[in-house]
């Protein structure tokens, strides 16, 4: 083999590694159809201590939410008690939402208006300013459900339309303690957990042909999902840690607080199922750095300016 044909393999394989090197479009980039939503909080079997007045908070990120907005994304979810009274009543249950639209009786608050967006979800009844009841010590299943809608899908011999479809949905158990801490907002180790992407497609039009009356309805179609979850993106800046904890009345010498967790956290699954009922992923250890895309496409440039 001579010397120009090895040089020539030199530099596809260095062009190869640089395709590789720069990676998929993220999924916040111009034209972008992907929309992710994370679970920040709570975390799956962690230890917290609620305020009476305040209820759970329910703290969700979501990435490319610009993507999602005109079709009604929602991030709905329960607490419930795993005990029950003599009459056979749960000892306690709650529900949220969060989402657009935005419903009047379950509040939720834009605490960082941005990539990414930042939501808290709240128990309170908007007529009195507290939950219908506190949340007593105790251990609770926390559950929840990530929808789109109205969507629509058509295939070669088969229509199909749902006004809420779900994209994903999960559900783990949290604990409540007078002596546990405030949630921690701004883990130094773990991320949030990826609950769920949803690729929006084209916006179309359903015909409804078993009414008595034909109907033409709204719809939105969804593509294969090819973007990796990233929730360890899903931060709260210092401004919004601030505003939750001041909303949540959240005080004491831990309110910045962390939740007592598991030592062992475990990577979300990828795709569009990607569940935010198991564990959070672990955040890469700062004494580790890795070089950047712009590092390494520097890297390989030279290289093949040198063959």
């Amino acid at each position: 083999m001579n010397c120009d044909r090895l040089s020539r393999r030199v530099r596809w394989l260095l062009s190869a590694l640089l395709v590789a090197a720069l990676g998929p479009a993220p999924a916040w980039s111009a034209g972008n159809t992907t929309m992710e939503l994370d679970l920040i909080s709570p975390v799956a079997g962690s230890r917290y201590r609620v305020n009476p007045d305040t209820g759970l908070a329910v703290i969700i990120a979501v990435q490319n939410k610009a993507v999602g907005d005109p079709h009604k994304w929602r991030f709905d979810w329960t607490v419930s008690s795993t005990t029950w009274t003599s009459s056979g009543l749960l000892v306690f249950a709650d529900t949220g939402s969060i989402g657009t639209p935005q419903s009047f009786y379950q509040p939720a608050v834009t605490v960082q208006d941005g990539d990414p967006f930042i939501g808290l979800s709240l128990t309170f009844v908007p007529s009195t300013g507290k939950p219908l009841k506190p949340m007593p010590p105790g251990d609770y299943v926390f559950a929840w459900t990530f929808s789109i809608g109205p969507w629509c899908e058509f295939e070669d011999r088969s229509r199909t339309y749902s006004i809420s479809w779900p994209i994903n949905n999960g559900s783990f158990q949290i604990t409540v303690a007078d002596d546990a801490p405030w949630p921690d907002l701004q883990p130094a180790n773990t991320c949030a957990s990826a609950a769920g992407q949803v690729s929006f497609g084209a916006t179309t039009q359903y015909a409804a042909t078993n009414q008595a009356t034909p109907t033409t309805l709204a719809c939105v179609e969804t593509d294969a999902v090819t973007e990796k979850p990233d929730p360890c993106r899903a931060t709260v800046g210092n401004a919004a840690a601030a505003n939750i904890s001041s909303i949540m009345t959240w005080s004491g010498g831990d309110s910045a607080g962390s939740a007592t967790t598991p030592g062992t956290t475990l990577a979300p699954p990828s795709g569009s199922a990607a569940g935010a009922g198991v564990a959070a992923t672990t955040r890469p250890s700062s004494g580790v750095r890795l070089p950047s895309s712009s590092g390494l496409v520097g890297f390989f440039a030279v290289l093949l300016l040198l063959i």
